[in-house]
């Protein structure tokens, strides 16, 4: 999932708090109206840490890509103002 779509998702959540509850063990956030968090559940402990390595990895990733994004368009325009 990329930033904007995840700044939009957790938008809506902030908005319509009152409908989701956090799950105590992975601490995403779910609908009321389920027993039980679809995230994790049916994961044993080492399942779950391996989710949080992978959306660990993907975050880290992410990142990377941003500053890199960033770096990238900052040396254009440099180059392009020293050009004209």
């Amino acid at each position: 999932m990329n930033l904007i779509a995840r700044a939009i998702l957790l938008r809506q959540q902030l908005k319509s708090d009152r409908q989701h509850k956090k799950c105590e063990r992975c601490h995403f956030v779910y609908d009321k109206s389920l027993d039980q968090c679809p995230h994790c559940k049916g994961l044993n402990d080492r399942q779950l840490s391996e989710m949080f390595d992978t959306q660990k990895k993907m975050q880290m990733g992410n990142i990377l890509h941003i500053t890199l994004v960033i770096g990238g368009l900052t040396l254009f325009f440099v180059i392009m103002y020293w050009l004209f």
